[in-house]
């Protein structure tokens, strides 16, 4: 009677080949819908930030600081311009200063600086680097605050406010 002789060694090799041409078209599938909910999710706008900020204050209240940066880290990224986006750095920035995280509140309070550019966020600037010990740096960006003072403005620090602190800084009078 003739043998019949199985070729197991072939056939796991189609198999597995099988599998991973699945696998592959598993993948991107699984990235073509992540690029289209991410593409189709709404922008997030500047009257947004209201809602932003409630919940992440929500969050902080309830001691999940690290549950309300990722909700400004997600509007950050479906911001719908550059405003919302700076607005949104600045909130995030507040968060992390009161949570005393002071390298992450400097970084989103720069980057809140750098969009905005108003004296504002430099003052904020300073203010991190204040806490932070560096007076040098926190002079720089109160002067700066100064320097972007509307003349006009009717409320908040003036001028000469933000002058005086940077001159305490130095140690100095000019």
């Amino acid at each position: 009677m003739p043998q019949v002789v199985i070729d197991n060694a072939g056939s796991r090799r189609r198999a597995r080949r099988i599998g991973l041409v699945v696998l592959a078209a598993m993948l991107v599938v699984a990235g073509a819908v992540t690029f289209i909910v991410l593409k189709t999710a709404p922008k997030v706008t500047y009257a947004d930030t209201v809602g932003v900020e409630q919940q992440a204050n929500a969050l902080v209240q309830s001691g999940q600081v690290p549950a309300a940066l990722v909700v400004y880290d997600k509007a950050i990224k479906r911001a719908a311009d550059q405003q919302t986006k700076g607005v949104l750095y600045s909130k995030k920035a507040n968060v992390e200063y009161g949570a005393k995280q002071l390298d992450g509140a400097l970084r989103d309070a720069l980057s809140a600086d750098q969009i905005l550019a108003g004296s504002g966020t430099s003052a904020y600037v300073a203010m991190v680097y204040e806490q932070r010990g560096e007076p040098a740096q926190a002079a720089k960006y109160y002067r700066q605050a100064a320097d972007r003072v509307q003349a006009n403005r009717p409320t908040g620090p003036s001028k000469q406010f933000y002058l005086d602190k940077a001159q305490a800084l130095e140690g100095t009078k000019s």
